[in-house]
């Protein structure tokens, strides 16, 4: 079960990384700071990340960008030996985790949300203007009965809801993840549901996608085996 799910979480990592991705680099660019939304971020998501993210991300790629200069024995050099780092590479070291904080995930209190000139918090703001838009299809999935459930300490705005009901989803797929990479157990995870999540989010982003991504997934067919400890 557990090589199942990691053959579906990397394509849902790999998919919800893409689209953010590109939208980000479309909104930072239209605030004046350029493509690379990482090294040179524009505000809000400056703070979102924060800068001791920034900083991890940039020692992580640039760690990558020197064992690609290390000819390896048995496969010799690297594809990109000598090629600079750059904002692909930094992308690529953004934890999942990362990729979920991107999003709207703890709803301020209404006393709280009184103080937004806007009405919204950093993440909300940044998904009405840009990462909403990595999830095109959200409004045609969104409703679905197992999202609709979604739990948040606070009520939220309509424009935000689909935000928060996605980034519940995803938060739930990152600690599966989580067990997975610590190779703990899995018994009383409720697979159908967790895999529902995940169909549903890249769905969220591309309709055909998440019909090629079940027909790969081998995650129902372990299920129906009914694994017990």
């Amino acid at each position: 079960m557990c090589s199942a799910w990691y053959e579906v979480l990397a394509y849902v990592e790999m998919i919800v990384r893409h689209a953010l991705d590109t939208e980000l680099r479309k909104w930072n660019t239209a605030q004046g700071n350029g493509p690379d939304w990482i090294a040179n971020p524009a505000a809000p998501l400056r703070s979102i990340l924060g800068a001791r993210t920034i900083r991890n991300v940039q020692d992580a790629a640039q760690r990558a960008g020197q064992n690609r200069n290390i000819v390896d024995p048995d496969f010799g050099p690297h594809p990109r030996q000598g090629s600079p780092v750059g904002h692909d590479d930094l992308v690529a070291q953004m934890s999942f985790g990362n990729l979920v904080h991107l999003l709207p995930n703890d709803p301020p209190t209404p006393q709280s949300r009184q103080r937004f000139a806007s009405g919204y918090n950093k993440h909300e703001q940044l998904w009405i203007n840009a990462t909403s838009k990595a999830f095109p299809s959200l409004p045609h999935v969104w409703q679905n009965r197992r999202w609709m459930r979604y739990s948040t300490a606070h009520p939220v705005p309509a424009a935000v809801e689909q935000g928060y009901a996605l980034s519940g989803a995803l938060e739930r797929l990152r600690r599966i993840r989580n067990r997975v990479g610590h190779h703990e157990q899995m018994f009383r995870v409720r697979h159908s549901h967790r895999h529902k999540d995940a169909m549903l989010i890249v769905r969220a982003v591309s309709i055909p996608g998440s019909e090629v991504l079940r027909g790969l997934s081998r995650v129902p067919a372990q299920e129906a085996v009914q694994p017990r400890p």
